[in-house]
């Protein structure tokens, strides 16, 4: 289990502690910088919700003590939900975005590159 650190954007997303399970932060990355540097401390992955900040988050843990077990991840839960037309109701989204962001990154798939020369190929079932 990953540990996770969520930020409401200074009071600008509608986050509910109870409904996503995790502790809410306020300013993440600037009055709370001891919330990541403690975790960075810890012995579970982490998880940070904010893209915005992921290269503050990151030279901080380059400089952290204590290497971290796992590489940091971030989700971006701020433009995807937060701050959107329907962020009271997407405590759903954000939980859903969270769980995501702990399972595995999927092994990469071959690329294949095509040139048309004036051409099309269409793939799929036939009739």
């Amino acid at each position: 289990m990953s540990q996770k650190l969520v930020c409401n954007c200074n009071g600008t997303m509608p986050l509910d502690p109870s409904k996503l399970g995790v502790k809410i932060h306020t300013a993440l990355c600037r009055q709370e910088l001891n919330s990541v540097l403690g975790a960075f401390n810890g012995d579970d992955s982490l998880i940070i919700a904010c893209t915005q900040e992921g290269a503050l988050f990151n030279e901080l843990a380059a400089q952290s003590e204590k290497p971290l077990i796992a590489p940091l991840r971030f989700v971006n839960i701020r433009e995807v939900a937060g701050w959107t037309q329907e962020a009271p109701s997407s405590t759903p989204k954000i939980a859903a975005l969270l769980a995501l962001a702990e399972m595995p990154e999927a092994d990469p798939v071959p690329v294949i590159n095509y040139e048309s020369q004036g051409r099309t190929l269409i793939i799929g079932a036939g009739e």
